[in-house]
């Protein structure tokens, strides 16, 4: 099966370009909130020079007709000074902390960019090796041999695809995971990081308006607490799309009940199970990436085959876990897999099961689709 690796090339372009973008526009505010950082500096210099002159010439006598003391022009003049400087230095800290943020937003965007560049790097590395293997098994059909040497011919070529299936697999498992990253950081950026910084905004402004007008200030901290729960929202979707909540202390039992109940409840779809009252012990690595292979299967399910019935069988073979997943929907394509973007499900699922060192297969049964996995125990 050959990539379109154009598509790929021009779409990680893309997002080095967005990412060089964005990281060029905190540069430039970055460089705006050092220059009125250094301009709030030279006026509270020039403050707490006048208050030493003031401080100076202040005269603290006192009238000999009252026992009051009156308060002189200089008096005044400085108290208007300090008012000043403390307003400066509340700015001061302020625009620090601002400017800490775009120092980090700047070192984080470098990140992302260097990672898009290291990938154009790996994606021409594979469309390299992915030529190579082209030609080399059309010179292959095209050579005769005899038995003998066809033989030798065919262990080496063996053991050489054996090599470059094994590097084919890691490539994309790095391709995905580049992937998954600048999805999640895209994400971060325009549902929390861009809500936060307008909420900062908002309060700056409420903090202005407190005393003057308190119902203005009073709408405006309710728009501030309805985007804290939108934000809250994005973050809980983001951490359930990463499988935080699954707990590393539950069997591979218990992963797979509790799994299925939920999708009962969702989907309202009904699934005929038979799980064996004792499974072998296994690494939490492993669940994980068994619960990810049933998300995506299940998902293939409820958005395609759109079937309501299933039968999931889990049983213990040969120091192996099987797996069987069938459903009754309208089934699937012998071309799904060659149809589907390389980012996908299936392609996903073929990375996790190289993983596992397991076994999967699927197949089109007439009444629906049919998938079987294996995973080792050990």
């Amino acid at each position: 099966m050959s990539y379109d690796f154009n598509k790929i090339k021009i779409a990680n372009r893309n997002s080095l370009t967005y990412f060089n973008r964005l990281k060029e526009e905190h540069t430039e505010a970055l460089q705006k909130l050092k220059s009125s950082l250094f301009e709030v500096h030279v006026r509270m210099e020039e403050i707490s020079k006048t208050q030493n002159i003031y401080a100076l010439n202040t005269d603290y006598r006192k009238n000999i007709f009252s026992p009051l003391h009156v308060e002189n022009d200089e008096t005044k003049k400085e108290n208007e000074a300090k008012a000043e400087y403390d307003a400066l230095k509340e700015k001061q800290d302020l625009l620090e902390r601002k400017i800490d943020g775009e120092q980090i937003q700047i070192k984080s965007l470098l990140t992302r960019c260097n990672q898009l560049l290291e990938a154009e790097k790996q994606i021409q590395l594979l469309k390299e090796t992915q030529t190579q293997q082209d030609e080399e098994m059309n010179n292959l059909r095209k050579k005769e041999f005899d038995d003998n040497a066809f033989e030798f011919v065919d262990d080496e070529e063996n053991s050489k695809k054996f090599e470059e299936v094994q590097k084919e697999h890691i490539q994309k498992i790095e391709m995905l995971h580049l992937f998954d990253q600048t999805y999640l950081s895209s994400i971060l950026n325009q549902q929390v990081r861009g809500p936060i910084d307008q909420d900062m905004h908002k309060l700056e402004i409420i903090k202005e308006i407190l005393v003057s007008d308190p119902i203005q200030a009073k709408l405006m901290l309710e728009d501030v607490r309805s985007s804290g729960q939108a934000i809250s929202h994005a973050l809980l979707d983001q951490l359930e799309k990463m499988d935080f909540f699954l707990e590393d202390k539950d069997s591979l039992h218990q992963t797979l009940e509790n799994f299925l109940n939920q999708m009962k409840n969702e989907h309202l779809v009904d699934i005929n199970q038979k799980i064996p009252d004792q499974l072998p012990d296994m690494d939490f690595i492993k669940i994980l990436y068994i619960y990810r292979l049933l998300k995506i299967f299940f998902d293939n399910i409820y958005q395609h085959t759109l079937s309501k019935k299933i039968d999931f069988i889990c049983s213990e073979q040969n120091h192996s876990i099987e797996f069987s997943i069938e459903d009754y929907g309208k089934g699937i394509e012998d071309s799904a897999k060659e149809k589907s973007k390389w980012y996908s499900g299936l392609h996903r699922a073929d990375e996790i099961i190289f993983i596992l060192q397991g076994r999967l297969s699927i197949e089109n049964t007439g009444h629906g689709t049919r998938v079987r996995f294996s995973v080792p125990v050990k």
